[in-house]
């Protein structure tokens, strides 16, 4: 599925136009789609760089008999700060 298009209004430089034209010409494509490709190259090599994921350490896997002492003594804190 194409994505949408929209229409859009630039001015531009005559010479810059009289250039564009020749080049779409050369890659035998009209104007139009020579600015989308052009626009759609230019975006793509300056998308900003996203932040990487967080890591996070978790520690070492914990037996079922060492969840429930963790979990004892977390109950047994929050009984004492009350």
């Amino acid at each position: 599925m194409a994505e949408q298009q929209r229409k859009t209004t630039t001015y531009l430089r005559e010479t810059d136009i009289w250039r564009l034209d020749a080049l779409a010409r050369k890659q035998g494509i009209s104007r139009a789609e020579l600015l989308r490709r052009i626009v759609s190259d230019y975006v793509e090599a300056h998308r900003p760089e996203r932040d990487p994921l967080p890591v996070f350490d978790l520690g070492e896997p914990m037996t079922l008999e060492e969840q429930r002492e963790e979990l004892y003594e977390a109950l047994e804190r929050k009984v004492a700060r009350r």
